[in-house]
């Protein structure tokens, strides 16, 4: 990726770092350099880490956007990050063997989830039929939603706010935070053409010629999951990452947690670690995830097969290659319900959303879960027809969900139900019919999402050598080319550009050996100047305290610092990191 091999791994543990570090979010390069020299090891210098992301610049993974005032960003595109992701940290941990006993838990303390919890896409559907069944949510002459309405309609949900902040933020926690559950509902059923608004309400789009997903519920987790972490994860580089890293592992198979933690790279000490503790709870409180304990050892596992690919359009669940989503080879190319002489109705997991979205508008609910039951009634049959629905296409509705003619009671008793109620063309001269045509264009947004770079324009400018090194051109070659003995003013004349650089001097003391010094400060002591900073070999990165002169080191192990007289440092030079090739 960057000239030679090393330069190609440091460009590789760049981007590591980097995703790990910021995600999606824009950074300031002399920042993110500064930041990765104290946290990468072996040691690096940030002109290094510089020069690594020039690299990464020039092969087009790594852009650049100036805001209004000229100040330049670096960010990694957010549609890209799942793929990094795949590349980089391939090592995904091995699952528990079949048949370890695993007891279920609450979770880790630091992140206790609930348990039982109904997955997001049974919460989703409740909340949308609801919605619909009560003619829509109404809108305040401002365009809020109708308060006392929209608290009914959120106790359809499970999440509680706590449970959104870490994906909401303060829109979680703010005034109308009862409603935070309710507003994502909206938004994703508005994502997936579920629902829409018109000038005085959110309306809910009828079932009769539904052509939106029509996935099984299975699926629509997954598809959800990838929305979730598409566009309201990013703002969290901590949470972004847990997300795609998490996001990769088998469903139905347990984990142990800390295994799994440290396959990613996220150990005890690493910034986003309060992310990926959010992560795991907030996708227990999803219904996606169960937490246990092997012995003292804490588990996780998926109930979903989670997705973290971007979908080619709204609605629509795009498969990464090689994989699969569980269940949909195996399924009858038509699944069917079962309608019971009682008007009972039987919903099987294969069933599609937008049958169970139609059999939501004729029904009434009785159990929404894995096998879902309802029955048709009087009230609900009045309820379709109010809504819009032609009394016909409730029979009929009934016969493609069952695949075959309909028992001749149940028949019987919808057309007895029926007789007197108003027909289909009455009820649209009412104004109750839902109609997507009478949809305002443009997503349903009611909960802020990060758009970091909202205000900035691309910069497709790669700034030269001579930018990442000011005053490179009139620098005397013999600096950077030969190790040799200096005037004392000279030395610290270099000493000074190692520091505005941010880059290393190779040293080479009188009495023998030689190492990579990276220099943090210049201070005054007495009449001459003390060089403060760390020890390194030019080979591997490995603190090489023992090259250094015993007077003159404060402390040389690990990333403690060293203090180094300027008029004995003997011969030097600067050092700087080779200019990248392009790779890719």
């Amino acid at each position: 990726m960057t000239g030679g091999d090393g330069g190609r791994s440091r460009g590789m543990e760049m981007l590591r770092w980097l995703l790990r570090r910021y995600g999606a979010m824009p950074f300031a390069e002399a920042e993110a350099a500064v930041l990765a020299s104290e946290e990468l090891s072996p040691l690096r210098t940030p002109a290094e880490l510089r020069v690594a992301m020039l690299g990464l610049r020039r092969d087009g993974v790594l852009l650049a956007a100036r805001n209004r005032w000229g100040d330049r960003t670096l960010y990694l595109p957010a549609e890209e990050l799942a793929a990094w992701h795949s590349l980089l940290f391939a090592a995904v941990p091995e699952p528990l063997p079949f048949g370890e006993r695993i007891v279920t838990a609450e979770g880790p303390a630091r992140c206790p989830g609930p348990r039982g919890r109904a997955p997001l896409s049974r919460q989703l559907l409740r909340t949308w039929a609801d919605l619909r069944r009560r003619g829509g949510l109404p809108l305040t002459a401002n365009g809020a939603l109708h308060r006392a309405r929209a608290a009914k309609l959120a106790e359809a949900m499970e999440l509680a706010p706590q449970e959104l902040a870490p994906l909401l933020g303060a829109a979680a926690a703010d005034d109308a935070a009862i409603q935070a559950a309710l507003f994502l509902a909206i938004e994703l059923g508005s994502e997936l053409g579920v629902l829409g608004r018109t000038v005085g309400a959110i309306e809910a789009g009828s079932g009769d010629g539904w052509s939106g997903f029509d996935g099984t519920m299975e699926e629509l987790d997954a598809l959800l999951h990838s929305l979730l972490v598409r566009h309201y994860a990013p703002g969290d580089p901590g949470l972004h990452f847990a997300a795609l890293s998490l996001g990769r592992l088998e469903p139905n198979r347990w984990y142990l947690e800390r295994e799994t933690r440290e396959a990613f790279g996220m150990t005890e000490r690493q910034p986003g670690r309060a992310g990926w503790d959010a992560w795991l709870r907030a996708a227990a409180c999803f219904g996606w995830m169960e937490f246990g304990r092997r012995g003292e050892e804490e588990t996780i596992r998926w109930t979903v097969r989670p997705h973290v690919g971007v979908p080619g359009k709204p609605g629509e669940l795009s498969v990464p290659s090689g994989s699969s989503v569980p269940g949909v080879a195996d399924v009858p190319e038509r699944p069917v319900v079962y309608v019971q002489s009682d008007l009972e109705i039987i919903v099987p997991p294969e069933v599609g959303f937008g049958m169970r979205w139609r059999l939501e508008e004729i029904a009434e609910r009785i159990a929404l879960d894995h096998v879902s039951t309802y029955r048709l009634t009087r009230a609900s049959c009045e309820n379709a027809v109010r809504l819009g629905l032609r009394p016909e296409r409730i029979a009929e509705t009934l016969r493609e969900a069952a695949g075959h003619a309909l028992p001749a009671a149940a028949t019987g008793a919808i057309e007895d139900w029926l007789r007197d109620v108003r027909t289909g063309e009455q009820a649209e001269a009412a104004g109750h019919t839902l109609r997507r045509s009478a949809w305002l264009a443009g997503p349903l947004l009611l909960l802020p999402r990060p758009e970091p770079l909202r205000d900035c324009e691309p910069d497709g400018s790669v700034p030269s050598r001579d930018e990442l090194f000011p005053g490179l051109a009139a620098v005397p070659p013999a600096w950077l080319a030969q190790t040799r003995r200096y005037h004392a003013s000279t030395r610290k004349d270099m000493a000074e550009l190692a520091l505005a650089w941010r880059t290393s001097l190779r040293i080479e003391p009188d009495g023998g050996g030689g190492y990579s010094f990276i220099p943090e400060s210049l201070e005054r002591l007495g009449e001459s100047w003390s060089l403060v900073g760390r020890v390194r070999d030019a080979a591997n990165g490995d603190v090489a305290a023992e090259a250094v002169a015993a007077d003159s080191v404060m402390s040389a192990r690990g990333t403690d610092r060293v203090a180094l007289s300027v008029d004995s440092l003997g011969a030097i030079r600067l050092e700087l990191p080779p200019e990248p090739r392009r790779e890719l």
